[in-house]
């Protein structure tokens, strides 16, 4: 019985093991040939769902956009018959103020006729009296003229006996000199006496001169208006006299004639002034506003093209958040279907902290060149479960839930197996002497410490080696399994596994590029959160910036219209009249004075 009983066990074993391989073989055809395909199909099945939503989004929109336009034009079409009445009552109420003004026009071209008839009659009895002054002038002026001609043949005849003295002077000086040359030795009294007497003789002929002058008519004062005779400067100064005589008579005529005109007008912008009042009202009223809206506008600081780059900045990182975002998206429904575990909670209260996750999820690649052989390294065991306690994965497989098969990893009872340093020591010895390199796997990934026991578990058994001489040499030599960076497999038992190397990678490598996206994501984000933030900022100071101007150019054109129907009305073609009089009043003023 015993010995029947060792023969069933011994070929139950073997049906296990046959039965086990098969198993392996099976997990091996579904981990790299249906589960990629599985996923490929779900992508695909995320991407239809997708773009079926988008095109009814598409179609919802559009239906909104058409509703939107509807009513818009609906209300455009009510504004504008609005529109088309006030412009009408507009339009009546300008062709009966064309009506108002031509009526003034035609009451103030009579009133002109009748000033210039006035006017006319005023200058015809000044030309007349003008013109008797001038006649009397011209004879009086032909007598000072021959005066003058006998005054000049006087003054002639006067320097030529001038210039006759000047000679005897100058005779006379030579013999004095000579004289007093050979006199050097005479006293003192002489010389006295003969400097009085040469002081007489020039105060004799000085005061002879001046004499003779007199007589002839001729000033004696040494400037140009003095030199001239006595009645060339008496003709001068009546004539002088008579001129400014005359522009007093006619400027106090000028100002009597403006300031009748003057109290006319007045009077006239006394009388308008109550049917201008408005317009001046108007008029004050929007210079106030157009001073308060350019005070206002001076206040803002804002720059257009400093906003402008920050609004193209701010496109420049929301594009390259969707264009990560995408690349994220695109990874995680790639990797979802290998690395998606989801669970129930098997108790009330339970700590999900327990649960350390999937060892693929617990893991980051240093180099994603060593991916292929980290991800052969790990097998299947990649897409195991970590927990703290055995106890926690038994509640897991009986009460989790879960939506496929696992293998759990607890930390409590898992045995790791690590690879000594002496070993570790011995291969990179032997990979430098081949020009190549060898590192335990477990060096390679990074991890946190509180799953250390489950990576090494995974990664410690193994090392990495660049190149299948040196992995098949460090295989033998120290009889630890080795792995290529392609995935070529030397195990101590003597096998060599390798191959096609399809998907090789692809996950380990995924979540690497994942990783990376992600703290890319992360960074551009925070940028664009500041970027964002200025740019509202911004945004609020340029819409304040733009409004402003708009009011300020509208004020200015209001102004300049109300300012222009001011100026066409008859207060204010009167009160420019008026500023005209009373401008010429104060010149005529200036002019007699």
């Amino acid at each position: 019985g015993t010995r029947m009983y060792e023969t069933k066990r011994l070929a139950a074993l073997k049906t296990i093991d046959k039965k086990q391989m098969k198993l392996d073989e099976l997990n091996t055809i579904l981990a790299e040939e249906i589960t990629p395909t599985l996923e490929r199909l779900r992508g695909e099945k995320q991407h239809y769902l997708k773009w079926s939503k988008n095109g009814a989004d598409i179609e919802r929109f559009e239906r909104f956009v058409v509703a939107y336009d509807y009513t818009n034009a609906i209300e455009v079409v009510e504004r504008s018959e609005n529109g088309a009445k006030e412009v009408e009552e507009e339009l009546q109420k300008q062709e009966e103020a064309v009506v108002t003004c031509q009526n003034e026009i035609e009451a103030t071209e009579e009133e002109i006729s009748s000033l210039s008839e006035k006017l006319t009659g005023e200058f015809d009895g000044t030309h007349k009296s003008v013109k008797s002054n001038e006649e009397s002038m011209s004879k009086e002026l032909v007598k000072a003229t021959s005066a003058w001609q006998n005054s000049v043949t006087a003054v002639e005849d006067a320097t030529a006996d001038r210039d006759g003295a000047l000679k005897l002077v100058k005779e006379t000086s030579t013999l004095v000199s000579r004289k007093e040359k050979s006199l050097e030795k005479a006293t003192e009294s002489i010389a006295s006496l003969k400097k009085e007497m040469e002081e007489a003789e020039a105060e004799v002929t000085k005061l002879s001169n001046d004499y003779q002058n007199k007589c002839a008519g001729i000033a004696s004062g040494d400037d140009d208006e003095s030199a001239a005779t006595i009645p060339a400067q008496i003709a001068k100064a009546h004539s002088e006299a008579t001129t400014a005589e005359a522009k007093v008579k006619q400027n106090k005529m000028t100002i009597s004639k403006l300031t009748k005109s003057v109290k006319t007008v007045e009077k006239d912008m006394k009388k308008e002034e109550g049917t201008a009042r408005s317009l001046t009202k108007k008029r004050d009223m929007l210079q106030k506003k157009e001073a308060d809206l350019q005070a206002t506008l001076n206040t803002l600081t804002f720059d257009p093209e400093t906003f402008a780059k920050l609004e193209s900045h701010k496109k420049e990182l929301s594009d390259k958040i969707s264009g990560l975002s995408d690349k994220i998206s695109f990874l995680e429904d790639q990797l979802k279907a290998r690395l998606n575990f989801t669970y129930k909670d098997p108790v009330k209260g339970f700590d999900r902290s327990k649960v350390k996750g999937l060892i693929a999820r617990l893991i980051t690649v240093k180099n994603p060149n060593h991916a292929t052989a980290l991800e052969v390294v790990a097998k299947n065991k990649l897409y195991q479960v970590v927990v703290d306690e055995a106890i926690v994965g038994k509640a897991l497989l009986n009460k989790g839930k879960l939506q496929r098969r696992v293998t759990i990893i607890p930390l409590d009872k898992i045995q790791s197996r690590i690879i000594t340093s002496a070993t570790s020591q011995q291969a990179a010895s032997i990979a430098q002497k081949m020009k190549s390199t060898s590192y335990p796997a477990i060096e390679l990934v990074g991890f946190d410490e509180d799953v250390r026991a489950a990576i090494e578990y995974v990664f410690g058994g193994t090392l990495v080696v660049d190149g299948m001489d040196a992995a098949d040499k460090i295989c033998s030599m120290t009889r630890t399994k080795a792995v290529t960076l392609d995935g070529d497999v030397f195990d101590p038992a003597g096998t060599i596994s390798g191959g096609s190397k399809q998907n090789l990678g692809s996950t380990l490598g995924r979540l690497a590029e994942w990783a990376e996206l992600k703290k890319q994501f992360t960074s551009v984000e925070a940028d664009l959160a500041k970027v964002d933030a200025e740019w509202r900022s911004g945004k609020s100071v340029g819409e304040k910036h733009s409004r402003v101007t708009d009011e300020l150019e509208l004020a200015q054109a209001e102004l300049k219209a109300a300012t222009k129907h001011l100026g066409e009305t008859s207060f204010g073609r009167l009160k420019e009249q008026f500023e005209t009089l009373k401008q010429d009043i104060e010149n005529a003023t200036t002019e007699m004075e």
